[in-house]
């Protein structure tokens, strides 16, 4: 019991001090220490700024390949909608199609979500 008691209250207090404290604010102490690197981080900021917009680039692609799925996963009601209502119609077989669709939208979706920070490195296609 105690030991419970124990494994509540680091959980807590670990929660407590991460999450749901303000993060401490960065003071610039010297102007003199800001003013000589200022040049080395203009330099630095001029070296990453390619990688960093081919960076974003590849994080827009990556981003635009979940619209399809979002518009798949809207195929789950219209699907059930001609399987049932629709099928006198002879939507049935489009309605399975649609409601196929449907069920693996929502897992394609994850995936490619997933997959949005590592194409910041290009790794996935």
């Amino acid at each position: 019991m105690k030991r419970n008691i124990i494994i509540f209250g680091l959980i807590f207090s670990v929660i407590f001090g991460c999450f749901l404290t303000p993060a401490p604010e960065a003071r610039a102490v010297d102007p003199i220490t800001i003013a000589i690197l200022t040049p080395i981080a203009i330099k630095a900021a001029q070296i990453a700024a390619p990688y960093v917009l081919r960076g974003l680039k590849n994080i827009a692609i990556a981003t635009a390949k979940t619209i399809p799925d979002f518009i798949d996963l809207l195929k789950l009601p219209v699907g059930v909608l001609l399987m049932t209502v629709g099928a006198p119609f002879g939507t049935f077989m489009r309605g399975c199609n649609y409601m196929l669709h449907g069920l693996a939208a929502p897992f394609k979706l994850t995936w490619h979500v997933i997959c949005i920070p590592f194409s910041i490195f290009k790794v996935t296609r």
